[in-house]
């Protein structure tokens, strides 16, 4: 690649770099997938806690039994632990950015529904011949098949050469809140759980051989054939494999409530879109979407807005 061309790509990167994450949607993406990692961390540092926790139980009952090497297992334990964490480190980081990314895909997913009328819209400005076309996983029943149904009633508006009152079919009249979409609450559940499986998965193996290396280390260090030691470490293992479960619940029981809260986001800004689609239909020619606290699709309202505008002010009404 000559110079030339290097610095056009430089010049691109410099000019959206001052723009990533500063816009509506993109700060949401942003905090989704702070969300998803949140958890991960939440879930390494509490076992982290847990194992400092039993280390120091460990200190303060070999010294009370009067172990002479208590101070040394001390000093071996956190030896251990500082360098298996060196160990793990760069795994760590590669996982964490795993997550990061997975989070911004899930951020992508719930947006796509709304990035897909509004890049309809976009396009339908400029041209008639502007086919809708729905990613079916990404398929929000209430606003992407309504969608469907609006966007071929403007076809026939356009044909018509005027906008005309259109009626509605009976289950859109008797919809007046948010609705549960269980088809599409489980595709994205079951994206969420693929992330809490993969995130449980390798927080267990990484913390669950740390432990098992710190009693064998303990076993090593007192040199001691006393059994009633050795029942106490291997028993105090079998409580950190019990809080480790605890943990591994706590963390899939948060992931299943960010899959809750993210939905609800969805839900709520899809029901707001609906029923101005809804209304513009029954006649309503100035409505326009005006949504309260959803701030993250405002760039794709913005241009159904601009396309309503110019519907209104190209086709004269009934």
């Amino acid at each position: 690649m000559d110079n030339s061309k290097i610095n056009v790509v430089k010049s691109r990167i410099k000019g959206l770099w001052p723009h990533l994450f500063t816009g509506e949607d993109s700060i949401f993406v942003l905090k989704t997938a702070l969300k998803v990692v949140g958890i991960g961390l939440f879930n390494l540092f509490f076992i982290f806690f847990i194992i400092f926790s039993l280390l120091k139980v460990n200190s303060i009952f070999f010294e009370a039994h009067g172990y002479s090497s208590a101070e040394q297992l001390r000093s071996a334990y956190y030896q251990f632990v500082l360098s298996a964490s060196l160990e793990y480190l760069p795994w760590l980081l590669l996982f964490f950015i795993l997550l990061f990314f997975a989070g911004l895909y899930v951020a992508y997913k719930l947006l796509r529904p709304f990035n897909g009328i509004s890049n309809y819209c976009v396009k339908a400005i400029e041209s008639d011949n502007v086919s809708y076309d729905i990613d079916s996983f990404s398929d929000f029943k209430l606003l992407t098949r309504f969608s469907e149904y609006f966007f071929s009633y403007v076809n026939l508006c356009r044909l018509e050469k005027k906008l005309i009152k259109h009626s509605i079919p009976p289950h859109y009249t008797k919809i007046h809140g948010p609705v549960f979409d269980q088809v599409y609450f489980f595709h994205f559940f079951l994206l969420i759980s693929i992330i809490c499986i993969f995130t449980l998965l390798v927080m267990n193996m990484i913390t669950s051989e740390i432990y098992d290396g710190l009693v064998q280390l303990a076993i090593k260090t007192l040199k001691t054939k006393d059994q009633s030691i050795r029942q106490f470490l291997l028993g105090q293992a079998e409580l950190f494999d019990m809080i480790n479960w605890l943990s591994m619940l706590t963390t899939s029981v948060l992931y299943f409530l960010l899959s809750a809260h993210l939905y609800s986001l969805v839900s709520g800004a899809a029901f707001g879109v609906f029923a101005t689609m809804r209304s513009f239909m029954k006649g309503n020619y100035s409505a326009r979407v005006h949504l309260l606290g959803y701030t993250y699709v405002r760039p794709f309202t913005r241009n159904f807005n601009k396309f309503l505008d110019y519907l209104q002010r190209n086709y004269p009404s009934e």
